[in-house]
């Protein structure tokens, strides 16, 4: 909710503060990588968001903590247990609230894109329920011939993100009720072939796929966009080059919004536009002529 409300200027002010910086560090130093721009501000929403809840200090952590089992043996928990005095706004946590709030930021980081592939890689590595039902999913995925022996990391990836939500959450806060509406439209940019019959068939063998809440429909929506994903590009990523004349505010303004909608998708990536490379998509406000036949997206700035 707070993602649809809060201007640029509200993203750049939560960035720009010292704890928030100190965050993204700790984070960047576990993984060893550099986050992107659209997952520093979305663990930056996150941490404003806990800001606040802590300062209630009425959670339950029982369900979480029972979902969780296991995975406080996990490495890299390890690794962030062990960093609380540089999460949480540098915030003292009561020793009776620690595990439980280190177990809904771990849920968090392993279900919203946060982490880099390798990182998620590795934590999928030691087992847990998340990998468990990854797997099963890849499964099925095999039965209906959808994937074959060999599956890109990207891929992987993304049905970690997915098993890890409907694991983890019960039901989802539409912003947008027409979204996921499958009904009325579909979320294929590149695939002539529909797979909703195929999605029910592999999640009704998985009844944790089928909660009839909200989820049911924004997790199908995710699975879809991935089979598109898969069937046209086949492990590409897309690349998407900016270029626009509208002064440096300007710039930085639709560069942000851009990479905040799209750039936590792990299949695209955002640049400045430069002639001499290849790109999937131009997004310009420019009339440009080119010999290679680009698809162009021309915004009215006015």
């Amino acid at each position: 909710m707070l993602r649809k409300v809060w201007a640029s200027a509200d993203w750049k002010q939560e960035l720009a503060k010292k704890e928030r910086q100190t965050e993204i560090e700790t984070l960047e130093e576990l993984c060893g990588a550099q986050l992107s721009q659209g997952q520093r501000l979305d663990f930056v929403l996150w941490s404003h968001i806990s800001q606040q809840r802590l300062k209630i200090n009425a959670c339950q952590f029982q369900e979480i903590e029972q979902k969780m089992k296991g995975y406080t043996d996990n490495i890299f928990y390890q690794r962030l247990f062990r960093r609380v005095n540089q999460l949480f706004s540098g915030k003292h946590i009561a020793l009776s609230h620690e595990d439980g709030e280190m177990l809904v930021l771990f849920a968090f980081l392993v279900t919203h894109r946060i982490l880099p592939l390798h990182t998620m890689e590795y934590i999928l590595g030691f087992g847990g329920e998340i990998g468990n039902l990854t797997t099963q999913l890849i499964q099925e995925m095999k039965t209906q011939k959808l994937l074959g022996d060999y599956i890109e990391g990207p891929v992987t990836y993304e049905l970690s993100q997915i098993c890890g939500q409907v694991y983890l959450f019960t039901g989802y806060l539409l912003q947008d009720k027409y979204k996921y509406q499958l009904e009325s439209h579909n979320p294929y940019v590149f695939s002539s072939h529909d797979y909703r019959e195929v999605a029910d068939t592999i999640f009704s063998k998985l009844p944790i796929f089928c909660q009839g809440t909200a989820l049911d429909k924004k997790i199908k929506w995710e699975w879809l966009q991935l089979m598109d994903y898969i069937a046209e590009n086949s492990g590409r990523q897309i690349k998407i080059g900016l270029d626009l004349t509208v002064g440096y505010l300007g710039y930085t303004r639709m560069t942000e919004v851009l990479k905040r909608y799209l750039e936590y998708n792990r299949f695209i990536t955002i640049e400045a536009f430069d002639p001499a490379s290849d790109y999937d998509l131009i997004v310009t406000n420019n009339p440009i002529s080119l010999t290679q036949r680009i698809p162009v997206y021309y915004l009215n700035m006015i």
